[in-house]
């Protein structure tokens, strides 16, 4: 009660002395406790808030991590445990490194084309796996590189064990160096690399133990949330196994630059953890951390993401005590001027701020009447100028938004020309099969289906078939200009007509054949294109040929040079030379065009492309 009574007398004080105060110490006095003090509060409270919002943010993208980390692993380990089912389901394989004999020459040679072959096959066609090793103990079987190895290079070593003490389940490895092979050899290139390794017994036949099987895979593509970002020391992710085992990437800046102590971390783990995903908060030593956690693919194990929120709140912490600070040190040098100029100012400054309060409600239309040369002078002309860029600024948009108005109207109006092109063809072909003139109606169909190949462009590359379809489209169209028939056969097997091939790279060739091989024939008789394909182990070639008039021997080489080259010529046309050169920079220099020809008999167009 006495302690209130003496609050509300020196209240009462501090009032009088106030009221005693000249105008500019009381401006002054008000400034500070009406700006000064909320402006400190509200950046500390402030920044808080941002320290806050911006710790949720970190918490959701690691958990987004994790998820994505999730699915990274369960993806590789259906990859590897694929593949190591496929091995262990190849009876010629398992019935190699279990044979009591030594192969014959023969049999190692079909052996090596075949079923060698198919299981290199498995580790090429997945370029996340680095290698697939057997190790057998059979002194029958000589090693091949790099796929069979003897076993007593691995007998050593810890996995072994612990893969033979799983039997017929499978035994992962985690983040350890490839070295089990190399340590065996005299000589090695470089260091050994960090990976995950799938391990199972092979048992053939029966329970007879004949080797291991053993699928690698970078740590950096099995884990690759885990070894993104090295430098970044705010956070890291881990695996952590029940048992007290717990892998990362130990490379990084976060092992580096912190004291984080996983042993000690595990007990507090261990201790904390609820159910399969969640989010931990720990001290150790000064440093606090959180830990979101989420069940991984791999029994008996946890994704964790550590994140130290010293480091994630340093530079927020930083920057707050900096804006404090320098507010605090800017409001007493304010106050300084403040004192000295206030009853300088206040008069012209008030016109100011008048002027300025009809700008914030929306009028542009000001002129601040205040004209000198010194600060108050300058900074209404200033301001004046400032007016005016705002005006200019506002014009420029307007005049920007009119413009991308007008461009996405042309747009959208372009688009409206393409389908109103569309559904008139139809309706004139519709017109057409009404007055049963089939011929028109045929022909609009085809040019209507060209239109819409052409046209809708949404990539590269088509089934074959579609550009046969469009193939046959153009020939029906053709076929109306001539007196004769253009007979169309196409020779390719249906396993083919899914292939993928480059966008209208053989209508040109079509077209080419006959406009320039056919159309003096066709006035005479009919002419024919026959279309076939076929491949070879390497290879797939498509074959255009035209009964037409053909190309003598010095007209073909010129032909062929002119492919070859960077130069135009308007005699030989530019649809070749487009699929040509289309066909080299999709592909790559050992594919293309080959042509072969006779005078008054036949020309030859094969396309070269890869299986």
């Amino acid at each position: 009660m006495k302690t209130f009574k003496w609050g509300c007398q020196m209240i009462k004080r501090l009032l009088v002395k106030f009221n005693d105060m000249t105008l500019v110490r009381k401006f002054l006095i008000s400034y500070v406790t009406i700006i000064a003090i909320p402006i400190v509060v509200f950046a500390t409270v402030s920044f808080r808030t941002i320290q806050d919002r911006n710790l949720q943010d970190i918490v959701r993208q690691n958990q987004y991590r994790l998820e994505a980390e999730y699915e990274n692993m369960a993806r590789n380990m259906d990859i590897m445990g694929n593949i190591a089912q496929i091995v262990i389901s190849n009876k010629e394989m398992l019935g190699f490194i279990a044979s009591d004999r030594e192969y014959t020459t023969e049999e190692l040679v079909k052996f090596n084309s075949t079923t060698y072959k198919e299981i290199l096959n498995l580790q090429n066609n997945n370029a996340t796996v680095k290698g697939i090793n057997i190790f057998t103990d059979n002194d029958n079987v000589n090693e091949i590189w790099p796929l069979i190895y003897r076993e007593n290079r691995i007998k050593d070593d810890p996995w072994y064990e612990k893969t033979l003490e799983n039997k017929n389940r499978v035994y992962w490895d985690i983040n350890h160096y490839d070295n089990d092979i190399n340590k065996a050899v005299t000589s090695t290139d470089g260091n050994p690399d960090l990976v995950v390794s799938l391990n199972r017994e092979l048992k053939y036949p029966e329970n007879n133990h004949i080797g291991i099987i053993r699928v690698n895979m970078l740590s950096k593509s099995f884990f690759p949330k885990m070894f993104e970002n090295p430098k970044d020391d705010s956070n890291e992710i881990l695996l952590v196994n029940k048992s007290g085992k717990i892998y990362g990437n130990n490379d990084n800046a976060f092992e580096q630059n912190t004291n984080f102590n996983k042993n000690k971390f595990f007990k507090i783990f261990q201790d904390k953890i609820e159910g399969t995903s969640g989010i931990i908060s720990f001290n150790e030593g000064f440093s606090t951390y959180k830990a979101v956690y989420k069940e991984a693919p791999l029994d008996g194990s946890y994704i964790v993401s550590i994140i130290a929120l010293d480091k994630v709140n340093g530079s927020i912490k930083y920057t707050r005590n900096l804006v404090v600070f320098g507010v605090i040190l800017l409001i007493g040098i304010l106050s300084l001027i403040i004192y000295y100029i206030t009853n300088i100012i206040l008069r012209r400054l008030y016109i100011i701020i008048k002027s300025l309060k009809r700008v914030r409600g929306g009028d542009l239309n000001v002129d601040i009447p205040v004209y000198s040369n010194d600060e108050i002078g300058l900074l209404a002309h200033h301001f004046r100028q400032l007016v005016n860029k705002i005006n200019v600024l506002i014009q420029d948009s307007i005049n920007k938004k009119t413009i991308t108005k007008e461009a996405e109207l042309k747009a959208l109006k372009n688009q409206l020309d393409a389908h109103f092109l569309y559904n008139t063809l139809e309706n004139i072909r519709m017109m057409a099969e009404i007055e049963e003139n089939y011929t028109v109606s045929d022909s609009l169909a085809s040019l209507g289906e060209m239109m819409r190949y052409n046209m809708k462009w949404e990539r590269d590359y088509v089934p074959l078939f579609e550009e046969i379809n469009h193939i046959k489209n153009y020939i029906a169209l053709m076929a109306i200009r001539f007196d004769h028939n253009i007979n169309l056969k196409i020779n390719i097997d249906e396993k083919l007509m899914d292939k993928e091939v480059l966008k209208l790279s053989l209508q040109p060739l079509v077209e080419n054949s006959v406009k320039h091989g056919l159309i003096n024939k066709l006035r005479k008789e009919d002419g024919s294109i026959v279309i076939e394909g076929k491949e070879d182990e390497e290879f797939t070639y498509i074959t255009i040929v035209d009964n037409g008039c053909g190309i003598d021997e010095k007209s073909l080489e010129e032909l062929k040079s002119f492919l070859d080259s960077s130069e135009e010529n308007k005699k030989h046309g530019l649809g070749m030379k487009n699929v040509y050169e289309r066909i080299k920079i999709y592909y790559g220099p050992c594919y293309g065009i080959d042509i072969e020809s006779r005078k008054n008999c036949f020309t030859k167009i094969i396309l070269k492309l890869p299986r």
